[in-house]
């Protein structure tokens, strides 16, 4: 594995470091390795839609928060969190938040999650699908940890046996109602639509779940 310093970019990030590891392999280690306790990825799969090219991943957050609080104020402040540190951030909106500034909307609300998950990081991983090149950028002392993570052992697909999977789809069924679902979008019946599919696995020979 090759690792080549950038460059400094940020008093606060420190420097950017480009490492030889594919999408597959980022994320392989990334779920895998012990020694990454917690990672919030954002992956565009490299869809090939404008901006929508890279895989961004946040490893050892500096602070972490989840709100379930019902003043709205107190949703909205954890925002002001993140601008305060001026660090990059990743975070998550619960479907339910709109229905805390509705006060007629408040009974409906029944999902345990919460309204705002938000991680601040000071470093990150990213790859570019585009050129397939991967930085890693952070301080010191996590970069280089990081570095050694990625020189380690990986976890290659197959080494627990064969392990079967399937899903309620056939390729033909789920392109075809991405087709339909452009077109209710092309007539203006929906804006947003999440189709969905269930993936079930057989494990063998002691695979875990993770």
């Amino acid at each position: 594995m090759v690792a080549t310093a950038v460059g400094r970019v940020h008093d606060k990030i420190g420097f950017v470091i480009e490492i030889n590891v594919t999408a597959d392999e980022l994320v392989r280690i990334l779920l895998a390795a012990p020694e990454v306790s917690r990672v919030c990825i954002l992956d565009s799969a490299g869809v090939g839609i404008p901006g929508s090219n890279r895989l961004i991943a946040g490893v050892w957050p500096v602070d972490t928060y989840e709100v379930c609080d019902e003043d709205p104020r107190q949703i909205l402040s954890v925002l002001d969190v993140a601008e305060r540190n001026r660090l990059p951030c990743i975070f998550t909106l619960g479907y339910d938040l709109g229905k805390r500034f509705e006060p007629q909307l408040n009974a409906s609300i029944s999902s345990s999650e919460p309204y705002v998950f938000l991680a601040i990081f000071d470093t990150l991983i990213v790859h570019d699908y585009d050129t397939a090149r991967t930085f890693v950028t952070g301080p010191k002392d996590k970069t280089e940890a990081f570095i050694g993570l990625c020189d380690g052992p990986k976890f290659e697909p197959g080494e627990f046996g064969n392990t079967t999977y399937g899903s309620d789809h056939t390729r033909e069924d789920y392109m075809a109602a991405v087709d339909r679902i452009k077109e209710f979008i092309a007539w203006g019946d929906t804006y947003q639509t999440n189709l969905t599919q269930q993936i079930s696995s057989h494990l063998s020979n002691g695979m875990p779940p993770e």
